[in-house]
């Protein structure tokens, strides 16, 4: 079919209609973790919250391996916290770490806003373990 001349300026013309779009059916890197933290934001789930929990550990952990000797000292710096300088982020994985005022408020009135709260900062700390730049786009 050959292309209409537009009378009016504004007029737009095609030979085809407008492609569908595409979506690709392989699943994005991290889409289980997307899908896990959907979930906990639409509601306490404890099931994806302890699921979200371990990946993130076992990632820390592999990520805490380049700047320890070995993976018990990883682990040990996990646990106890000293991998941060984030109590958001040490608190995620257990540790004892002492939040600022605002966050032990928030953690007994808005438990479900306190750890969304703890996995975004725990996120930002990891993508800070690849790429240093990161850490420039954490909020208080």
């Amino acid at each position: 079919m050959p292309l209409a001349v537009a009378t009016d300026p504004f007029e737009l013309y095609s030979e085809q209609p407008p492609e569908a779009a595409y979506r690709s059916p392989s699943p994005v890197a991290n889409g289980d973790l997307d899908r896990l933290i959907e979930q906990i934001s639409a509601g306490p789930s404890y099931r994806a919250e302890q699921k979200l929990r371990a990946a993130l550990r076992s990632t820390a952990i592999e990520l805490e391996q380049q700047h320890r000797t070995g993976r018990d000292a990883a682990t040990a710096a996990i646990n106890d916290g000293s991998w941060t300088d984030d109590p958001y982020a040490a608190t995620f994985f257990g540790a004892e770490a002492r939040l600022p005022l605002r966050g032990r408020i928030q953690s007994w009135l808005v438990p479900q806003k306190h750890l969304e709260t703890q996995i975004s900062r725990t996120i930002t700390e990891l993508e800070q373990r690849v790429d240093p730049a990161a850490k420039e786009g954490r909020t208080q």
